[in-house]
């Protein structure tokens, strides 16, 4: 009988023990539920930020292409002037073309894009 009654509480303490564990269990998985939610939207938001940052940084590299050609042909028709001596109306009026063409045209639909 002796033998009984200790089986029976053997048999409640490893229900209790299961209960607890049971508990402890919860309770972890819980706290991973927490922290994937967390993890998943971190990893959101950086997509959105790596997103942002690529398309600046083609921008610039536009604008940077586009800046030394640019820059390339002032400087050609300053080099021109210069070499004959005399800067007239035409050589003034074509510098000040291209530079306009530079930021009101290209610049500017680059930059939107």
């Amino acid at each position: 009988m002796w033998l009984v009654i200790q089986f029976c509480v053997i048999l409640i303490n490893l229900g209790c023990l299961t209960s607890f564990l049971n508990l402890i269990g919860t309770i972890f998985v819980m706290i991973l539920q927490r922290l994937t939610l967390l993890l998943g939207g971190m990893t959101i938001s950086m997509k959105f930020v790596e997103k942002q940052l690529v398309t600046k940084a083609q921008k610039h590299e536009r604008l940077i292409s586009l800046s030394g050609t640019e820059a390339c042909a002032i400087k050609n028709l300053v080099a021109k002037a210069l070499a004959d001596n005399e800067i007239s109306e035409k050589c003034v009026g074509a510098i000040l073309a291209e530079i306009e063409k530079v930021y009101n045209d290209q610049i500017y639909n680059c930059c939107k894009k």
